[in-house]
């Protein structure tokens, strides 16, 4: 019996015009990579001509982009024009998204945030403080609504009293964050179709708490230093007038009316 002896032969084996050898790469034709190593970490894509391409290794904090048709890592992604209703889906509720030098911006003034100064725009470009909420529209005889505070009871039913608060705080001479002010808008009497607002102010003095200093409610009566105010002004203690005083009447509610400082 005839036998074919080869001596030794590195990569696969072909025979091309009756001649026989081997080759060090296998084409895409017969299911290889026409490629003999590829770059460490990278990753195979075809690039038309017959072999398969490979990319460079990522580094770190990279993501795979397509640029102009061959893949390539980049830690400065653009995302194109053209590119149908471009997002980013963030889900990780632990993860924190740092958006680098340039800041972030929404449209082209929904909502703007400086990298820089971390001030926050909605509705202009223009960003002079830490927040700026800016509206146009053809309301030139009437207020427009900019900041809605909502305060929703997911417990027990509303009662008499809930409301929502803006605080206001600062450093004390410790270098502690605490509590000088706010401005509560609250419910006085919650019954659908009846409710009655009030709007009270809060500060605080000698270290202690926020206290109520001046309310007013639904019916527009002003009170100081008292939470049911009585009249339009009301004032429960001491008052002090510097200018003149104008009255068109005087009741008195004990039997004594006292006026002191007054000149000759």
């Amino acid at each position: 019996a005839s036998a074919l002896y080869l001596g030794t032969l590195t990569g696969p084996l072909q025979a091309i015009s009756g001649a026989v050898s081997a080759s060090s790469t296998l084409s895409t034709f017969y299911g290889g990579t026409g490629a003999n190593s590829f770059t460490s970490n990278g990753l195979l894509y075809g690039n038309g001509g017959g072999a398969l391409s490979v990319t460079a290794q990522g580094g770190a904090d990279t993501i795979l982009i397509a640029n102009n048709g061959a893949p390539s890592f980049s830690a400065s992604p653009t995302i194109g024009t053209s590119v149908t209703t471009p997002r980013a889906i963030i889900t990780s509720t632990t993860a924190t998204s740092t958006f680098s030098t340039g800041g972030l911006a929404i449209g082209t003034s929904q909502l703007i945030v400086e990298q820089t100064s971390g001030n926050v725009s909605i509705g202009t470009t223009t960003l002079p403080f830490k927040l700026t909420v800016s509206a146009a529209d053809t309301a030139n005889t009437s207020a427009t609504t900019l900041l809605t505070l909502d305060h929703y009871s997911s417990g027990a039913a509303p009662a008499s009293g809930i409301g929502g608060s803006l605080l206001f705080r600062n450093m004390n001479s410790a270098s502690s964050t605490v509590n000088a002010g706010s401005i509560t808008g609250l419910l006085s009497t919650v019954t659908s179709g009846s409710e009655a607002g009030a709007l009270t102010f809060q500060t605080r003095t000698g270290g202690n708490a926020l206290a109520e200093r001046l309310r007013i409610d639904g019916a527009g009566n002003l009170g100081i230093a008292t939470t049911t105010p009585g009249a339009l002004l009301s004032v429960h203690g001491n008052a002090l007038v510097s200018g003149t005083f104008s009255t068109a009447g005087l009741i008195a509610t004990s039997s004594t009316i006292t006026f002191s400082g007054l000149g000759t």
